[in-house]
């Protein structure tokens, strides 16, 4: 359950050039005008902070953890990762509620009744009914075509804020394994019960040796949630996220 070669190959292409499509994504949006003040506002504030730090986190998880790295990372490390892991989802969500913001602010987007829409009705999703009866068609197909991902993204995004947080597993184990590790971890709590830590800390070793990483996060198992390659989602969700941004910046002016 670890990268092969190619991907390792892909995963560093679009690494590499992620900061650049950042910044340049980042630029047509600061070059538009927008008539709308609060549009303008959640353009430069909204949208470009959250493209940036979303930037971000993936260069930290990138730095922290390597995708090819073969080594078990310490329990900070999972940590620090899982941190940049719930921001980056946070902020891939933001971004997509914030063009929604934007394209109603700059659009003037009713309800059918002639009401403003209120603001837990602003988004892209099949739900926001009179949201996507107002966008051109085809980048209403084009959000069609990714439906899947925005769901799978707004799962995880709802379960970090109100119910379970992102989880990275420390290590995985064989069926063989578990059962070797399970035998030990027997002969830990009798070295521990009899006061012999130093056996205690060198069965140790041997259990942990037994463990390897795979760079999988999830979060709720009761709940059947995906199992995701963290590098390569979050690339995807970035390359996802501008390819929807660029789409939308044309249609302002339609």
């Amino acid at each position: 359950m670890s990268y092969s070669e190619e991907v390792l190959r892909e995963l560093d292409d679009q690494f590499l050039g992620l900061q650049g499509r950042c910044n340049d994504l980042i630029t047509s949006y600061l070059q538009r005008e927008f008539r709308s003040d609060k549009a303008t506002e959640f353009v430069r504030h909204g949208l470009c902070r959250r493209l940036g730090l979303m930037t971000r986190c993936i260069q930290k998880v990138f730095e922290v953890l390597p995708p090819d790295s073969k080594a078990m990372p310490s329990t900070d490390e999972i940590h620090d990762v899982t941190v940049h892991l719930q921001a980056f989802v946070f902020n891939a969500y933001g971004c997509l509620d914030n063009l929604a913001h934007i394209w109603v602010l700059e659009k003037n987007v009713k309800e059918e009744n002639g009401q403003p829409i209120r603001r837990e009705r602003i988004g892209f999703g099949r739900k926001n009914k009179s949201v996507r009866a107002s966008l051109p068609g085809a980048f209403t197909d084009y959000l069609s075509g990714v439906e899947n991902w925005f769901q799978n993204l707004e799962n995880f995004r709802h379960a970090v804020a109100h119910r379970i947080p992102i989880y990275v597993p420390p290590g995985y184990l064989t069926d063989e394994g578990a059962r070797e590790y399970n035998e030990i971890q027997t002969r830990i709590n009798e070295a521990v019960g009899r006061q012999d830590f130093e056996t205690a800390d060198q069965l140790e070793e041997e259990q942990a040796a037994l463990l390897s990483f795979h760079p999988i996060a999830t979060h709720s198992f009761d709940e059947d949630a995906d199992l995701v390659f963290f590098h390569a989602q979050m690339l995807s969700d970035f390359h996802t996220i501008r390819e929807i941004a660029a789409r939308l910046l044309p249609c302002f002016d339609r």
